[in-house]
């Protein structure tokens, strides 16, 4: 019988304790749409994965902690008995964990801690975080389960790899082999790079296969912190085929993917395969022991966090808003992190037999049903499709949705480039001008200025009314032609040629063209004055005339910086 897993990227921001726990609601919401029988949320979607130095502090454990006791007793109303994935930060015996915690029926079933943690590149989680070894333990003063888990709905068992447990050998999956289950949910916080999806893919494809089952990754969504860029991505194979790959890079605030398949073909191969059969046969000691949760509509035993204050076996700490707050443990207001800064708010797809995909989408004006599959390659109500493949637009996808991300959460009021008639600059201004046609194109003129903190320019009468369907997002403009969105281009990019004595005059009219182009308030000024100065106090400094002749960089790059 199909069974239906739901998938929720969000975009958040690192301590925005309200408006993380908001996002998560609102996709949890959108994903019951679809009758799942599972919500699986990326890796430390409640305190952000961006967190860094932060997660040191003992106010980031307690407040990722309070944020799960809040989303047990919201959740418990929008998803009821089924299961719901998110991840935290987790202080267990004295050291930090990295967990994915299964909310179910309003409490906490268990906690999976992530065994393996990513050290290379821009990664730096063992600073953080404490890798779990052992096998199944207790936590919490109600007993809660910390450690290897399988999960069983009474429909579908399943696992959890967090992110990096499905990159290495000895991983969960196979210290799991030897229990039978139907699905790997895998929360992921994975920056892009460029090809990386490739690898993404085959690792999906050849889990899928190796363990007879359907492996489901959802990823972090968007520029969170500045540093990282975040995909979105829901990636599902099935017995070694591609279930879905999602659209990605999207600027709505969570996109929710549902995936449907059977499980039940691939238990039947697990028992008559006689090369699994053998890979389970290993030595004692060999395999993890693993507790088993039955995560039914019938048991329903209250185990699991419970917001403070709820019962006398609990800390005693206030139980609302207004009790937390007066008690010195104030809970951020909307958009505020607790620092008191202010924070905001192309290959196709194949569906083989076993399964298929169909499409939610965010709050603003996306398709939120989801409940019906959809082909993964037709776009939904006009929206534009981002998705990998080609290099170059996954370069441009990807940056787009950066400074996307950078302006709403910095609370910028634009972008201003020192525009030299050359290529850098010019890719630059081309970046922030797709980034508002893009904007446009998926959120509408309105979302995107809500989006972006600008409502004020929606009663100028250079952008009043024009609401962009997006049919001009993929096209090149010709010269002399206007868009929907060059009025507000003009109003976000700004742009100047700093022109000095060895400034050309092709130099100049290129930029000129360049601001024309992409319809950006555009300003020429000269800046030889101050070049001149700055060479006048060198050369008093160091008691020598500079010269182009021998002096060449420096000057250069005087008037360069």
């Amino acid at each position: 019988m199909p069974i239906r897993v739901a998938t929720a990227s969000v975009n958040q921001t690192p301590l925005d304790w309200s408006g993380n726990r908001k996002r998560i609601l609102q996709a949890a919401e959108e994903a019951m749409k679809g009758n799942p029988e599972a919500i699986l949320f990326p890796e430390l979607c409640i305190s952000g994965y961006g967190c860094e130095d932060a997660f040191h502090m003992p106010e980031v454990w307690k407040r990722s902690e309070e944020s799960l006791a809040l989303l047990c007793e919201k959740l418990s109303g929008i998803a009821g008995t089924v299961p719901v994935i998110v991840g935290l930060p987790y202080m267990h015996l004295g050291l930090l964990y990295n967990v994915s915690a299964v909310i179910h029926s309003g409490h906490v079933a268990a906690l999976v801690p992530k065994q393996h943690l990513a050290g290379d590149g821009i990664h730096y989680e063992p600073r953080w975080f404490h890798p779990f070894r052992g096998g199944p333990d207790q936590t919490g003063e109600q007993g809660i389960p910390f450690g290897p888990t399988i999960f069983d709905t009474g429909r579908l068992r399943f696992i959890i790899e967090i992110c990096e447990d499905s990159w290495v050998d000895n991983r969960p999956a196979s210290q799991h082999a030897g229990s039978s289950f139907d699905c790997i949910l895998s929360p992921t916080a994975s920056h892009f790079a460029i090809g990386k999806q490739r690898l993404r893919r085959q690792i999906a494809l050849e889990t899928s296969r190796a363990f007879h089952c359907t492996y489901i990754s959802v990823n972090l969504l968007g520029n969170e912190a500045g540093r990282a860029i975040y995909d979105g991505q829901t990636l599902a194979c099935h017995t070694g085929s591609l279930l879905l790959e999602s659209p990605a890079f999207s600027f709505q605030p969570y996109t929710v993917h549902h995936i449907e398949f059977d499980p039940e073909p691939n238990r039947s191969r697990r028992v008559q395969t006689h090369s699994f059969r053998e890979s389970i046969s290993v030595p004692p000691g060999s395999m993890v022991e693993s507790a088993t949760v039955r995560l039914t509509t019938e048991e329903r035993k209250e185990f699991g966090f419970r917001l403070p204050g709820e019962d006398k076996r609990s800390s005693g700490l206030p139980k609302t808003a207004e009790e937390i707050s007066s008690a010195g443990f104030r809970l951020p207001d909307e958009g505020k992190a607790s620092a008191g800064f202010r924070l905001p708010e192309d290959d196709k797809n194949s569906s083989p037999s076993g399964g298929r995909p169909s499409h939610g989408q965010g709050e603003r004006g996306g398709n939120a049903g989801a409940a019906q599959a959809l082909r993964p390659d037709t776009p939904e109500e006009g929206r534009l499709q981002k998705r990998h493949g080609d290099a170059h637009l996954e370069f441009l996808y990807a940056t787009t949705l950066a400074l996307f991300d950078y302006l709403r959460k910095s609370r910028s009021r634009g972008f201003a480039i020192s525009l030299s008639g050359g290529a850098d600059s010019a890719a630059c201004a081309v970046l922030v001008e797709r980034m508002i046609r893009y904007g446009i194109a998926e959120l509408g003129l309105t979302g995107f200025l809500q989006a972006i903190h600008r409502e004020d320019l929606l009663e100028e009468s250079a952008v009043r009314g024009d609401e962009a369907s997006g049919s001009d997002v993929a096209g090149i403009r010709l010269p002399g032609e206007r868009t929907q969105t060059e009025p507000l281009v003009r109003q976000l990019l700004f742009t100047v040629y700093q022109a000095t004595a060895q400034s050309s005059d092709t130099t100049k009219k290129a930029a000129q063209r360049i601001a024309e182009g992409l319809g950006c308030h555009h300003r020429e000024v000269s800046i030889q004055s101050i070049v001149e100065g700055y060479v006048d106090s060198y050369e008093k400094a160091y008691e020598r005339n500079l010269d182009w002749s021998t002096d060449d960089l420096v000057l250069q790059n005087i008037q360069a910086r």
